[in-house]
């Protein structure tokens, strides 16, 4: 998202995979890199999560002005990806292959694929009758 145009000192919001929920940081530094699995060369940020000496980082498409926006763009859109994702899934061989390529370890930090984990998650059940805690 080419808008988001963030400097170093500003407080952004992102959400946070590991705990699921939105969450807050200064910008630090700036650079770019290529995403994962494109060859997308994207902004992203280095973040000092508020009071805390814990760094962050995250794509620029990933960070927000405000915690009401990155609240309403995961509500907004969190369905379409997960109902995208769950089509591509059609039996178990197919759950299994998904879950080699789509980056869904919550442990993972800014690489988990939220979308992609509660596809999988709701397709093991769905499947399987596996009911898998998140």
């Amino acid at each position: 998202m080419d808008s988001k145009n963030f400097k170093v000192g500003d407080k952004v919001w992102f959400w946070d995979f590991g705990t699921d929920q939105p969450d807050s940081g200064i910008v630090v530094k700036i650079d770019k890199c290529v995403k994962p699995l494109t060859s997308d060369l994207s902004p992203y940020a280095k973040l000092q999560i508020d009071d805390s000496i814990f760094y962050y980082e995250r794509y620029f498409d990933q960070l927000f002005s405000t915690k009401e926006e990155v609240m309403s763009f995961t509500r907004n859109n969190r369905d379409k990806y997960i109902e995208g994702y769950k089509s591509e899934i059609k039996n178990v061989n197919d759950l299994i292959k998904f879950m080699y390529n789509h980056p869904i370890c919550k442990n993972i930090g800014q690489y988990t694929d939220i979308d992609a984990r509660f596809a999988a998650k709701e397709k093991a059940k769905e499947l399987l009758g596996i009911d898998i805690k998140y």
